[in-house]
């Protein structure tokens, strides 16, 4: 159902006081969408999203999954979508509750978008084994609780500069602080430009336990008084604020791409027979 007074339209779309239960969309190809995006689904519980192609969306999101804070999202999966070519974020996930976010591909967003945003007062996200590249900033977290990032390829090409960092958790100014436990663990993250590719800001006072363990990883920063738990990365770059001293147990830097993946530059991550 769409709402053209305060949802307008979209490919696959329901209005925000629609509630429901166990709403499927699989293997759909939507194309050259307009309005709110490919797939806008508010309020439902147990949701499966999964084997869709989206292609070329004009505006909005590719797949967006929200609630309330008065009718939450809980329980969506969204799994094995492939999104090329949207103007804004390719997945949205707000006011969600037991999320699992995996084996899905995007590239290609509009010079606002991000691969995937995950924003006011989500709680237990699984973000795992995802593939999102050619993106200003692929993954973005923001006033959310225990958030696990495992396993994915994130590549970015943003600058710094401009503030594009490839995963990046924002500050919330006077709003809710991350919390909870925000696991990144096993991942790629690297960048084009730039070697700051994982920021995570300290406004509002943080109240998460960071763990950032056996990834690789274009140089990162973590704002003063964090201390994330760090172990096991390969660093292929250092951002301003580490060096050699600052590295933890089992990390170590290694700038030559060529002995970590068989093509980066081409995009692909798979790691080399002989190399590091």
């Amino acid at each position: 159902r769409s709402d053209s007074q305060t949802h307008r339209s979209g490919g696959i779309v329901n209005a925000n006081d629609f509630r429901h239960t166990g709403l499927h969309i699989r293997n759909c190809t939507i194309k050259n969408g307009s309005g709110v995006g490919a797939i806008s689904i508010w309020a439902g519980t147990n949701d499966i999203i999964e084997n869709n192609t989206i292609l070329n969306c004009r505006t909005g999101y590719g797949i967006a999954v929200r609630g309330t804070a008065n009718g939450r999202n809980s329980g969506c999966i969204i799994r094995n979508n492939n999104l090329r070519n949207v103007r804004s974020t390719g997945l949205k996930v707000i006011y969600a509750s037991d999320i699992q976010i995996t084996g899905n591909t995007a590239a290609e967003f509009g010079s606002h978008g991000n691969g995937c945003s995950l924003y006011q007062f989500n709680h237990g996200v699984l973000f795992a084994h995802n593939t999102i590249t050619d993106a200003r900033n692929a993954l973005t977290l923001k006033e959310s609780s225990n958030v696990t990032v495992y396993g994915n390829i994130l590549h970015g090409i943003g600058s710094t500069a401009a503030g594009n960092y490839i995963l990046a958790a924002w500050s919330a100014g006077s709003g809710t602080p991350m919390s909870g436990t925000v696991a990144i663990i096993n991942n790629i993250i690297v960048s084009e430009f730039g070697n700051i590719s994982l920021y995570a800001s300290n406004s509002p006072r943080t109240q998460a336990n960071w763990i950032v363990r056996n990834n690789i990883i274009d140089g990162m920063i973590f704002d003063d008084g964090m201390n994330p738990t760090c172990s096991h990365n390969l660093y292929v770059d250092f951002s301003w604020k580490q060096s050699s001293s600052s590295l933890k147990t089992g990390e170590f830097l290694n700038r030559d791409l060529s002995k970590t993946f068989v093509n980066a530059a081409k995009l692909d991550f798979r790691h080399t027979s002989n190399g590091v």
